[in-house]
């Protein structure tokens, strides 16, 4: 966990007042998430993820040039004990699960979500240094996931469903 101290400084780094530094109210399982304002994230690293945040300090502005909408990275730091990486802030809602496969609430949003990781997993051979992760049966995982505590029953439920009917 980042000192008070360390994210004033990161925060002065990026022209924040160190007092406008929020811990965001989700946390991710990769990385503890601050807002800087009402303009920045903070995405530190959790010690076992570095190497994730690594990858999407390369993915990142990959995605960005090939339109795919992400929010765009304005730093990133792997000196030191605290990989982070500061991202532009988006205003946006995140979309609900469907309640069933016919559900047509988030069609739109999720066809979109679609075609956008088809572009980037498209072009994923043209960047060097991102490492190829190879294919194995995600839902372990998500059971572990959800069992940790970072996904709600739900969510692992919903997800393996899909897994189950995708396979």
């Amino acid at each position: 966990m980042p000192s008070p101290a360390t994210l004033a400084d990161i925060a002065r780094r990026h022209r924040v007042d160190p007092s406008a530094v929020v811990a965001a109210p989700f946390q991710g399982v990769a990385n503890r998430v601050y807002f800087l304002g009402d303009r920045l994230v903070l995405r530190i690293a959790r010690p076992e993820s570095a190497d994730d945040l690594r990858k999407e300090a390369l993915v990142i502005p990959a995605a960005v040039r090939a339109g795919v909408r992400t929010p765009e990275m304005v730093a990133f730091d792997d000196g030191g004990e605290l990989p982070h990486m500061v991202v532009r802030r988006v205003d946006g809602v995140a979309p609900g699960l469907p309640a069933a496969p016919d559900d047509q609430r988030w069609r739109a949003v999720y066809r979109q979500l679609g075609a956008e990781l088809a572009v980037l997993h498209g072009g994923v051979d043209a960047l060097p240094g991102v490492p190829v992760d190879t294919a194995s049966d995600p839902r372990p995982d998500i059971a572990a996931l959800a069992e940790s505590g970072y996904l709600g029953g739900d969510v692992a439920d919903w997800l393996i469903g899909w897994f189950d009917r995708l396979e």
